[in-house]
């Protein structure tokens, strides 16, 4: 367990890391059409990527809020988010959607902010006081 009476670098990415999922999976849902042109991503791309996101953002949120946050809680989400990231950029590498220039800038942007996340939790996990 890992203690968390006060702030933590650990707390405070997991807490960011959700209002942004939070606000990404809500502009892919409501985003719809228009993104995907934008994009080049399909609908059934996007809606199903902003549900998980926002599923995903209320997961961390209450894992944050809770009194101790196991360092295996925290190793599954630096683990989800690394996966993201790395998933992200294959997909871009091996053309799996049909992106446009923005979109392929936005799938790596958004990849880079995830991996990110994962090095702020990583570290935060390693600064992070064991709970007595």
């Amino acid at each position: 367990m890992i203690t968390s009476a006060r702030p933590s670098l650990l707390r405070l990415s997991f807490r960011i890391d959700a209002v942004v999922s939070a606000a990404f999976g809500a502009l892919l849902l409501a985003g719809g059409p228009p993104l995907s042109d934008l994009l080049g991503a399909p609908l059934a791309v996007l809606w199903p990527v902003g549900a998980v996101s926002l599923a995903y953002a209320g997961v961390l949120w209450l894992t944050e809020r809770r009194p101790y946050v196991g360092a295996g809680t925290a190793w599954i989400v630096i683990a989800l988010n690394t996966s993201w990231a790395a998933a992200s950029v294959v997909l871009v590498a091996f053309g799996w959607l049909p992106l446009t220039g923005l979109g392929t800038a936005f799938v790596l942007l958004q990849a880079l902010l995830v991996a990110t996340f994962a090095d702020l939790q990583f570290i935060g996990l390693r600064r992070a006081s064991p709970a007595t």
